[in-house]
């Protein structure tokens, strides 16, 4: 390269021969524009005229003094192999051809040089670029970068056509500085810069892109701020933020690297130093950034997008390397391409992260194996995602699937902390990836792609509290297509419903069931063999089984941990049964024609209320108007099997023909209260008291927020009937609400229903005056807060089931006559108007 440039400068200075030619000679002073100091030859005699546009300029060894150049000045070529040159205070020198500089000093000073129409080139000497403004409208040759001291100088690039900037180095390497370089160029015409492996181009301070493009095979450090106008077409070049003091990079327009495998790095000196992204504000505020030919690295420091803006990246990859931190914006960000980290840190910001494009499948990889993001979506339509092997993205906030595949390597997962969301054109996932839930709070799952959603692939639920909320049917394994994938219960329970069921179709893919994780509410199961329903309830693992099941039946079941009375009434039970358990039972039906599998309940001793004698329990099955016996087939702890084939399905539950090893369980026969001059007398009943610790008194002012007010020991433990009583002596003014909490010897609770008794002595007026109160039936009320208004009646029992609900209208004084109950006990009434409640109570005798 060194050899073609010195063979066109010897064609440039035989073609210019018909130029005029002037040395610098300084015969006599330092002036440019005093004629004595020229000649028309090296070292000659001074006298020549003063350089003019169509001029031939050289500085040489050869002058008496430095040439100074304090005025505006226009020649056509300049060239200096020795001597100095120096602006003055208002010099200005055009270079209209080319300008060379083969040695000597060119001290630019605060002036201004402009070489519009041909090349500029350093091949030795000092160019001193002082504070000046250098103007380059075509090419830069650098054969010695080093000679090129930038100063503070501002180098701008502004010629009309393409523009070759290129490091002409040997086999050392070179470093071309600038200070401030800008490139304002005329209808995007290009500037190319080239260099060698060894060489790098570096602005010091700013690097402005005002118009034009930059591509090219060198490499630019930028050691402080970008700014990219709206009007700027884009870069092509490798570029890198470095140095030691922060960044500022404004991009008004996209910073896209296109056609070549180049990269946009941060590589500050040490790992606390920021760059930070902005864009100015106005009607579009989203950061575009890079192109998929080109990757982007943050070795060392902090990149972050302070003014929280949309980020739009398509660079093919994001890489975290081990002294470098990404903070997102909290905004959104759209990754067209791959996530890596190598060790470095990533901070969502708590803003969400899109994977939106990639022309091969988007792609994460984590040194240290699990990824934080705040919301994360998936929106690779025709595209694929796959986290790497044993990589795990956590996700503090939701996840959305909105398009694409999950593709994901053995043992990677996402770990969800909040909602998770399948949308219409997600593809059922085909993957190993594990998806966890692990949220402190209640957390949904939604498929919106038809009637049931399917994850292809493993599910855990580990949540420390709170629960899965499914929010549409969830098809787990997609009909047992053989990949055996497990649903793993932890910890937390998983809430379904009839409408938003969980479906199995493998029978290996519910595992690890407990008090702690279970599913409340309706399973499916639907395949061939055995099938262990993970169910539960009220805090009880409380799992059915089924035997030789076939693929054409859609088994449901549901565990209640419940009285079956009064649905299913459990006095009414076969002869050849003795009990019938009072506090749990399971619906299980049964879709298809093919042959029914064989029913199994689960039991324990204190989920179950008593179950000492296995082999005296039975299947009971409620067959529209009594438990049945349906036998006991065997038992394999914790279950127990039916006797018989049952082909029709309905309520099920455990029952004995033995009441004594299995009481199935505390029963309370009856409790009352009776106001008396000592107060409250409380009296009640139980029968089958197995494990009964102690009786808790409640009392409440308003039927929903109780107190203990006493305690009483439980005295027995069997199944005959036991009484007791207790007196509350310091009774409320008003309504009085009592229920009973008994606790057994594992903590369990159970409560009884509630009574109350209206101490009418210096009774609290409520809004409402309800009267007579007691009543035997009949009452009235009075609201004078709505008096004359048409309102809203609503009347509750002591169980908070609403038993009336209609609009009335009370007349001018707020009264209303037609209140009629017939069953004793204790009434809420409630009477709404405009936003506003009023609450009241009546005791019916």
């Amino acid at each position: 390269m060194n050899k073609l440039l010195l063979l066109s400068t010897v064609m440039l200075i035989i073609t210019s021969t018909g130029l005029g030619q002037r040395y610098w000679v300084g015969a006599v002073s330092t002036d440019w524009s005093n004629s004595s100091n020229w000649s028309t030859v090296s070292g000659g005699a001074g006298g020549a005229s003063v350089p003019g546009s169509g001029d031939l300029v050289f500085i040489d060894a050869n002058a008496l003094n430095t040439c100074i150049l304090g005025t505006m000045a226009s020649v056509s070529q300049f060239k200096i192999t020795g001597g100095t040159f120096s602006f003055g205070a208002s010099g200005s020198l055009t270079v209209n051809s080319t300008f060379d500089m083969f040695g000597g000093n060119f001290n630019a000073g605060a002036g201004s040089l402009n070489v519009p129409g041909n090349t500029f080139t350093l091949s030795g000497g000092t160019f001193n670029a002082g504070s000046s403004t250098i103007s380059l409208g075509k090419n830069m040759a650098i054969p010695s970068p080093s000679s090129f001291v930038p100063g503070t100088s501002n180098f701008v690039l502004n010629g009309n056509t393409q523009q070759d900037v290129f490091i002409v180095s040997t086999s050392q390497s070179g470093l071309m500085n600038f200070y401030n370089l800008t490139i304002n160029k005329p209808a995007n015409s290009l500037v190319n810069f080239t260099s060698g492996a060894v060489d790098t181009f570096q602005v010091n301070n700013s690097l402005a892109l005002t118009a034009g493009t930059v591509s090219g095979s060198g490499f630019i450090k930028i050691e402080k701020d970008v700014s990219a106008a709206s009007t700027f077409g884009g870069f092509g070049i490798s570029i890198a933020c470095t140095g030691p003091n922060p960044s500022e990079i404004r991009l008004d327009a996209p910073l896209a690297v296109t056609g070549v495998s180049n990269f946009v790095g941060i590589a500050k000196s040490t790992p606390d130093v920021t760059v930070s992204v902005y864009r100015t504000a106005g009607a579009d505020d989203t950061i575009r950034i890079g192109n998929f030919d080109a990757n982007f690295i943050v070795r060392t420091g902090i990149i972050q997008f302070p003014g929280n803006q949309p980020i739009v990246s398509h660079f093919q990859k994001i890489q975290i390397e081990p002294g470098g931190t990404f903070k997102c914006t909290s905004n959104f960000f759209y990754n067209a391409g791959q996530h890596i980290n190598l060790g470095g840190t990533f901070d969502p910001n708590n803003g969400t992260y899109i994977f939106n494009y990639s022309p091969i499948p988007a792609f994460t990889q984590f040194t240290k194996h699990r990824e934080n993001f705040y919301n994360l979506i998936v929106d690779i339509a025709g595209g694929q995602f796959n986290p790497s092997p044993n990589d795990t993205l956590t996700i503090n906030g939701n996840l959305i699937l909105r398009t694409g595949l999950i593709t994901g390597q053995t043992q990677s997962a996402f770990d969800v902390k909040g909602d998770v969301s399948f949308e219409m054109n997600m593809q059922p996932t085909q993957a190993h990836t594990n998806l966890v839930f692990s949220g402190i709070t209640d957390q949904q799952l939604k498929f919106d792609n038809g009637a049931e959603g399917n994850w292809n692939a493993s599910v855990t639920v580990n949540k420390p509290s709170g629960k899965l909320l499914l929010q549409s049917p969830f098809l787990m394994d997609d009909y047992g297509s053989g990949s055996n994938n497990t649903f793993t219960f932890t910890k937390g329970i998983v809430k379904s419903s009839a409408a938003n069921y969980l479906l199995f179709t493998n029978t290996n893919n519910a595992v690890g069931a407990s008090n702690a994780s279970y599913v409340d509410g309706p399973v499916q199961f639907k395949w061939y063999g055995d099938f262990t329903f993970p169910i539960g309830n009220d805090g009880y693992y409380g799992p059915a089984k089924i035997t030789n099941s076939t693929a054409d039946n859609i088994i449901t079941a549901q565990y209640f941990h419940e009285n079956p009375t009064p649905l299913y009434n459990t006095a009414l039970l076969a002869a050849t049964l003795q009990n019938v358990s009072t506090r749990e039972y399971w619906m299980i039906s049964k879709s298809g024609t093919s042959i029914s599998p064989l029913i199994w309940l689960s039991y324990d001793n204190i989920r179950s209320g008593g179950v000492t004698d296995v082999s005296k329990l039975r299947v009971s099955h409620w067959n529209g108007s009594l438990w049945t016996d349906e036998g006991n087939g065997g038992s394999s702890l914790p279950f127990i099997s039916a006797g018989n084939i049952i082909s029709s399905f309905s309520p099920f539950t455990l029952a004995s023909v033995d009441k004594n090893p299995n009481p199935l369980p505390l029963h309370f026969v009856s409790f009352k209260a009776t106001l008396t001059q000592d107060g409250t007398r409380l009296a009640w009943q139980t029968a089958n008291e197995i494990n009964n610790s102690h009786f808790n008194i409640q009392r409440s002012s308003n039927g929903l927020m109780y107190d203990k007010i006493g305690q009483v020991t439980a005295q027995h433990s069997g199944l005959n009937s036991y009484r007791y009583a207790y007196t509350d002596s310091k009774v409320l003014k008003g309504i009085n609400y009592y229920r009973l909490e008994q606790i057994d010897i594992d903590s369990t609770r159970k409560y009884s229903d509630v009574v109350c008794i209206f101490n009418n002595e210096n009774a609290v007026k409520s809004p409402i005056v309800v009267f007579p109160n007691p009543s035997s039936g009949y009452a009235s009320l009075q609201c004078v807060m709505f008096a004359g208004k048409k309102v809203l009646l609503e009347i509750f029992n002591a169980a908070g089931q609403k038993l009336q609900s209609q609009w009335i209208q009370l007349d001018a004084s707020g009264k209303w006559s037609s209140i009629h109950l017939s069953a004793a006990g204790c009434y809420f009434i409630n009477l709404s108007f405009d936003n506003t409640l009023c609450k009241g109570a009546l005791i019916i005798k």
